[in-house]
């Protein structure tokens, strides 16, 4: 589908391993080559090894050195005999379009910044085929990513991601198998299995899949997992998404839509809708005025694309913006044979939290955007630039960013492309598999931002919190009852030591306590109000403290060593004062009036 429709090749060659695999892609294309009106002009096979047979070696070198320009080289084998396959082709000195199958490269990492697999000299014009891609990856690969990477200390490839959603097919179906066991009392082996394979055949459409690492996961009638073929670019010896996909449609959506799928390409029962593959990414340049009660901030920054066909950006619907945002004309405009760049310069106000939730001590700065017209099997936004030279110039426009976040900071930065579901008013639906939802392709790039400072959870279990809240509280109830009941003189220095610290135990653990306990409970304005009020006896404590040990320090032995009393008036007047400075700090650095 992809060659005959946007590479517009018309004739080609195979050579695939003589293994099923191999011959499972060669009949596949040349059937569908049949029904889109391509010529395979030949077949060959090869064994595993035989491309250490310097006499088979050379019998393919003298085929590709024969190629015609217009002639398209299709490769089903493996990893290393296609990295050989296509050494010879370009050494032979032909340009010609090379089209890799899924395994050819499957098993190298995912990340586009991994060791070159191919020279970059020989990936001009090289395409594969694959079941998934990295730049096309959601929040969900990402958190796999960073896991994989962590365990295993280098990145995941293409069967990596297959593998876990197969895995996590298998949990869901059995958790949901338990969940009813436990209702429907015991049953046989047997029947558990038999419950297993029919939870696993009721994930048949989008809108009863499991959410998987590639996306959601479902079956079509056969019991094959419905995927889309991605197809990606190699640039600079790394594989990128191509600006063009085709995906299939179930035939549950097709039955609603009946006149969007017209005249649309069909092969074998499925109907093919062209997507068009939008590079995008957001360049922050500011972000001030944050209201962290209200959950809004003001943001600068500049938006850019990278797209083939007709692509107006004047239709993105900024989701978590506070009013609706018109982009204006593009900064930049620039074509790049098939491709063309534009930036734009973006200044709002927008939600915080959008898609996060309400999360405790954090807070999340987010620009979330979608087409609105434009559902995902006719749209997909991808980040990066497509491994393309126009990332020069979108390096060239990143400018020191302005931060004004307050006593918060930004702990982790990061983009992903998701899908967006919705009800259907009047518009389209897509790859939902329902008359009722639409679905979009949307990007999303965040700041995750927290607060600085020690936290007593990260060196305590939650479960002994309360106990030091306990502890700190019924210590310095203990404690102060002794400064007022005892005689000043007598007090130790360790006495005020010991004030200074159950006080720091109490505000800490009340604080923690109210973010692990009461966060859930509390409505946000209750909860906001509890930790300001919090947030001044930091001011406050000091103030008595520094009080004490004004009294036992400095006016008792003043009065013993001049016989005469301390005004009163002067006790209260320095007390007042400290008062005074405590409140201008709650007001300046609590309440933010500074």
């Amino acid at each position: 589908m992809h060659m005959a429709n946007a590479l517009k090749i018309e004739k080609l060659i195979t050579v695939s391993i003589d293994d099923k695999y191999g011959e499972g892609v060669k009949k596949a294309i040349t059937s569908a080559s049949d029904k889109l009106g391509m010529e395979v002009l030949s077949s060959t096979s090869i064994g595993f090894d035989s491309l250490d047979d310097p006499l088979v070696k050379s019998g393919i070198s003298s085929l590709f050195k024969k190629l015609e320009k217009d002639t398209a080289v299709v490769l089903a084998t493996y990893d290393w005999q296609a990295n050989t396959l296509i050494e010879m082709i370009r050494k032979s000195g032909q340009v010609n379009p090379i089209i890799v199958a899924g395994d050819s490269f499957a098993s190298y990492p995912l990340k586009p910044n991994f060791k070159p697999v191919i020279k970059s000299d020989y990936t001009y014009n090289l395409f594969g085929s694959t079941q998934f891609l990295y730049d096309i990856g959601g929040k969900k690969f990402s958190e796999f990513r960073k896991g994989y990477l962590n365990k295993f200390e280098h990145e995941p490839n293409a069967y990596d991601v297959t593998a876990a959603d197969a895995a996590i097919v298998a949990i869901e179906a059995l958790r949901k198998v338990t969940a009813k066991k436990s209702t429907d009392g015991d049953k046989s082996i047997k029947d558990i299995r038999q419950a297993v394979r029919d939870q696993l055949a009721s994930y048949s459409d989008y809108q009863n899949s499991v959410d998987g690492i590639s996306g959601p996961v479902y079956f079509d009638q056969h019991g094959d997992p419905v995927q889309a073929v991605l197809i990606g670019q190699f640039a600079g010896g790394q594989l990128y998404s191509h600006p063009i996909q085709y995906y299939s449609t179930p035939q549950s959506q097709q039955q609603y839509e009946t006149s969007r799928f017209n005249n649309k390409p069909h092969i074998d029962g499925q109907t093919f809708l062209e997507t068009q593959v939008v590079y995008t990414g957001v360049n922050v340049k500011s972000v001030f005025d944050c209201d962290y009660e209200a959950k809004v901030c003001l943001l600068e920054f500049d938006l850019w694309f990278r797209h083939s066909g007709s692509f107006d950006a004047r239709e993105l619907d900024f989701v978590n913006s506070i009013d609706q945002i018109a982009i204006g004309k593009a900064v930049i405009k620039l074509n790049e044979g098939d491709l063309n760049y534009e930036r734009y310069h973006v200044k709002g106000k927008f939600r915080l939290d959008y898609l996060s939730g309400k999360k405790a001590n954090q807070h999340v700065v987010g620009i979330h955007y979608q087409h609105r017209f434009l559902s995902n099997d006719e749209l997909l936004f991808v980040k990066g630039s497509g491994g393309q030279s126009n990332q020069a110039l979108i390096q060239q426009h990143r400018q020191k960013m302005h931060l004004q976040l307050g006593d918060w900071r930004v702990a982790e930065q990061g983009e992903y492309v998701d899908t967006a579901v919705q009800q259907s008013i009047g518009m389209r639906k897509a790859r939902t598999g329902s008359k009722d939802s639409s679905a979009f392709s949307r990007f999303n790039f965040n700041y995750k931002l927290e607060r600085p400072g020690f936290s007593l959870l990260a060196v305590i279990p939650s479960s002994v919190l309360p106990w030091i809240l306990g502890i700190s509280a019924l210590g310095l109830s203990f404690l102060v009852r002794g400064f007022f009941t005892n005689d000043f003189r007598t007090i130790k220095p360790w006495r005020f030591v010991l004030f200074a610290v159950l006080s720091i135990l109490l505000l800490k653990s009340a604080s923690e306590y109210i973010l692990t306990n009461l966060f859930d409970v509390l409505d946000d304005y209750y909860l906001y109000r509890l930790n300001e009020f919090l947030a001044a006896m930091w001011w406050f404590f000091p103030v008595i403290l520094l009080s004490m040990l004004i009294e036992r320090y400095v006016w008792l032995p003043l009065e013993e060593r001049t016989g005469r009393k301390i005004p009163n008036l002067v006790r209260w007047t320095i007390f007042f004062l400290l008062g005074v400075l405590a409140v201008f700090g709650v007001i300046a650095f609590v309440f933010g009036y500074q």
